[in-house]
């Protein structure tokens, strides 16, 4: 893994636990990790103008998404890295025994 995605994995690893909730009193969006505990994670209140309220909701909603979404794309990327590593070993096999054989 690449120094920033050390970074951004340390970054989740702090960030808290579990499920991010988004709640909306109607001018203020509350966004709580750990429903039982209610843990604050911040708040937004309206944008002004005409796309305001979609704005908040839309920057909201990507927020509380992180919290799951980041650690399941770096699992992603491991896995892709993984796929990579073994193809390459692959490919490095398959050129000694083309290189053998040319050789015989």
């Amino acid at each position: 893994m690449t120094d920033w995605l050390n970074e951004i994995k340390d970054c989740a690893d702090a960030a808290t636990d579990g499920t991010w909730c988004i709640e909306y009193d109607g001018a203020t969006y509350s966004i709580t990790g750990n429903p039982a505990a209610g843990t604050a994670i911040c708040t937004m209140t309206n944008e002004a103008g005409l796309d305001g309220a979609a704005q908040t909701w839309a920057n909201a909603h990507f927020i509380a998404r992180a919290r799951a979404d980041i650690p399941r794309l770096l699992d992603w990327i491991d896995q892709l890295q993984a796929e990579v590593d073994s193809l390459r070993a692959e490919k490095d096999q398959l050129r000694q025994v083309l290189i053998s054989g040319a050789a015989a």
